[in-house]
C-alpha cells in the first residue's frame, strides 16, 4: 500500500524523504522491521523507538514516524501535526 494512502486522513508533516513509497506493513518493534516496513517510533518506559531509526533504515524500512521528527535520512520521516502522539500507529495498522 502506498504511504500516501495510509496517511491521507491524517494531519502530518514529512520532514525527510517522500511519502510516495510502497509500504508492506506497519511495525513498532525495531527487531521485526524488514524491507518495506513503516516503523512507528514509540517512546516507552524503558527505551525510545526514535533511537532505532538508523537501524530500521538499514534493514530497509521505507519510513519512520513518531511524536516528533525521527531523523531517518534515507527514509520518509513524518510525524503528526498538532503534536498528536504516536503517529496513529493503531489506525495505520488497521488499514492492512
Amino acid at each position: 500500500m502506498k504511504l500516501t494512502k495510509l496517511l491521507e486522513r491524517l494531519t502530518y508533516e514529512c520532514v525527510n524523504g517522500s511519502v510516495d513509497v510502497e509500504v508492506k506493513d506497519v511495525i513498532n518493534d525495531s527487531r521485526r522491521v524488514s524491507e518495506g516496513s513503516l516503523f512507528i517510533c514509540v517512546k516507552g518506559a524503558v527505551t525510545d523507538g526514535h533511537t532505532y531509526v538508523s537501524d530500521v533504515v538499514e534493514k530497509g524500512a521505507k519510513g519512520a514516524g513518531g511524536a516528533g521528527p525521527c531523523g531517518g535520512a534515507k527514509a520518509c520521516d513524518c510525524y503528526p501535526g498538532g503534536g498528536q502522539p504516536l503517529c496513529h500507529g493503531p489506525y495505520l495498522s488497521s488499514l492492512f
